[in-house]
């Protein structure tokens, strides 16, 4: 309700950062994964038609990951995505699965999850025969000052499908 002590917050890009760099499943000719952290919405990348297709940010270093934006592309033919994270680009963790049925086209979709310290975070295609294409990908950090200063943080279900921000889903 309105009296509730947990406030909605107003997503932005500007609160996410591009990855340093990606590296993806595969690459469709003149759809480079390097489009997909190029700052241009113009650009795309897209997979070849492919089993489990996926992409991944690695962000340099270990740091505290707890969104995504992911700026979707109608050539997606995947169902299910889900966002994994991981310490080493080997083993990976899932923190989220998502329905492409609840993505917008030719927007950024803000995706949360709960806080991970990691490097890197995956989009990771569940099907057989899929396109996975994105024209952006970003993903948000936190400090450890920001996480504790950061009350009222819902806990998100890894099995959520939904994206909504107000942890109702």
């Amino acid at each position: 309700g309105e009296d509730s002590v947990i406030a909605k917050k107003s997503e932005t890009i500007a609160d996410y950062t591009t990855p340093t760099a990606v590296t993806a499943s595969s690459a469709a000719s003149g759809f480079a994964s390097s489009n997909a952290k190029d700052n241009n919405t113009s650009t795309v990348w897209k997979t070849n038609s492919e089993t489990n297709p996926f992409i991944y940010a690695d962000m340099g270093s270990a740091v505290n990951l707890c969104a995504l934006a992911w700026y979707h592309n109608s050539a997606t033919t995947e169902t299910t995505i889900k966002i994994q994270s991981s310490p080493d680009a080997s083993a990976w963790t899932d923190e989220r699965v998502i329905l492409t049925s609840n993505l917008v086209a030719s927007v950024y979709n803000y995706i949360r999850f709960n806080v991970v310290n990691a490097r890197y975070l995956r989009i990771y295609g569940t099907g057989n025969s899929k396109i996975l294409a994105s024209a952006e990908i970003k993903v948000q950090t936190q400090t450890d000052n920001q996480l504790l200063t950061s009350h009222g943080h819902l806990v998100i279900s890894n099995s959520d499908t939904g994206i909504e921000l107000d942890g109702s889903a």
